[in-house]
């Protein structure tokens, strides 16, 4: 499930993954959640995989099931992950929380609820909380046992740990903030649910005198640092991530070629080819389908009127075309037939302002395809 705010969550960790000593890995599950919440996904280990980053020996209480405090946090600082022990009880933990914090609480699970996933089982246990508050008032509860995250009241968590350590109780506290999660990751999620078998995202264009600055190598390196992660998670969900033209690096068919190698993922990784842009940013549309083929998986139409002709190579993206396919500069039907002949089989986007011109542009991309297909 999702969480009801923007902080990043990435995958619930159950428990029950297999690995040695499963039902008795409830702390070490909710230090690998937790740990992948503060690091922004960095850092996705498994209950299983904390665990064996401690040794029996080393344990607080080895004759005793199960982990305390003292073991998850010795488990974080040998994943490299900031944790702290505190106490204070209520106030401490609802400070905790409001302030972005993902925190790990032992207590009693008798206090959960019959009817929940959390309630099947009575007795000491450590569950985690994801900072964010639901409409209703509910938080995000990260409880090993159960399958996906789900949502309780602060109340009955907070009976929870008081019936375990009393009304000051301690806990632990992964001191670094919760990332916001990334958009691109939510569209992918969202795609994912949708069954929608693409996710278009692009560069940004420069707005700094910094970032005007960098050499193309560092604006490929910084967008493979943003898209790293999205990446892993669309192949994991089985979503493909494409590059729209649409700035200084994927408005050039070289630099956009030193990205996707850059990337890596091919069968993740695709182009999403918009005429109008590439053209604008100084590119030719037709040499990205010579280049790139098979990895184009959809196409924006747009057509550029001629008195955009000096600005060409200054300006990246325009959003939607003012005319209809056609009246401008752009040779789109020889972008067709170079399409057909690299087997492109997708779904493309008309993106153009105003119904007239709509019509006339969906008119002549079918006559245009029309002939293509008839020459074949």
């Amino acid at each position: 499930m999702s969480l009801p705010t923007d902080y990043y969550a990435g995958r619930h960790r159950t428990q029950y993954d297999g690995s040695p000593l499963a039902k008795q890995n409830c702390a070490p599950t909710t230090a690998a959640n937790g740990s992948r919440a503060a690091s922004g996904g960095r850092i996705d280990k498994s209950g299983g995989d904390v665990r064996a980053l401690v040794a029996q020996s080393e344990e607080t209480s080895p004759a005793t099931p199960g982990w305390s405090l003292e073991d998850q946090a010795l488990a974080c600082r040998r994943l490299g992950v900031a944790f702290a022990i505190t106490g204070g009880g209520w106030v401490a933990l609802q400070a905790a929380h409001d302030a972005g914090r993902f925190v790990s609480v032992p207590g009693d699970s008798d206090q959960f609820g019959d009817g929940t996933c959390s309630g099947a089982f009575d007795g000491d246990h450590s569950v985690g909380i994801h900072p964010g508050t639901a409409a209703d008032g509910t938080w995000p509860l990260a409880d090993p046992i159960c399958p996906a995250r789900r949502q309780e009241k602060p109340s009955v968590i907070r009976a929870y740990a008081e019936k375990l350590g009393g009304a000051g109780f301690r806990f632990g506290v992964f001191t670094d903030e919760v990332p916001k999660e990334d958009e691109v990751i939510k569209a992918i999620r969202l795609a994912h649910l949708l069954g929608i078998r693409h996710v278009i995202t692009t560069e940004s264009e420069p707005r700094t005198e910094f970032g005007r600055g960098l050499t193309p190598e560092e604006q490929v390196f910084l967008i493979r640092e943003k898209l790293h992660t999205p990446i892993l998670w669309a192949e994991e969900l089985g979503v493909e991530l494409l590059l729209e033209t649409h700035g200084p690096v994927t408005d050039s068919v070289d630099r956009m070629a030193a990205l996707l190698d850059a990337l890596g993922h091919e069968e993740t990784v695709g182009v999403c080819l918009d005429t109008g842009n590439s053209w604008l940013g100084g590119a030719e549309p037709i040499d990205y389908v010579r280049r790139f083929g098979k990895r184009i998986k959809h196409v924006h139409w747009k057509d550029i009127g001629p008195e955009w002709q000096s600005k060409r190579g200054t300006v990246f993206g325009c959003g939607m075309a003012t005319i209809p396919l056609g009246d401008g500069v752009i040779d789109l039907e020889a972008i067709i037939a170079a399409l057909k002949e690299a087997g492109f089989d997708q779904a493309t986007t008309l993106e153009v302002a105003g119904a007239d011109n709509v019509r006339l542009s969906a008119q002549r991309l079918k006559e245009w395809c029309g002939r293509c297909l008839g020459s074949g």
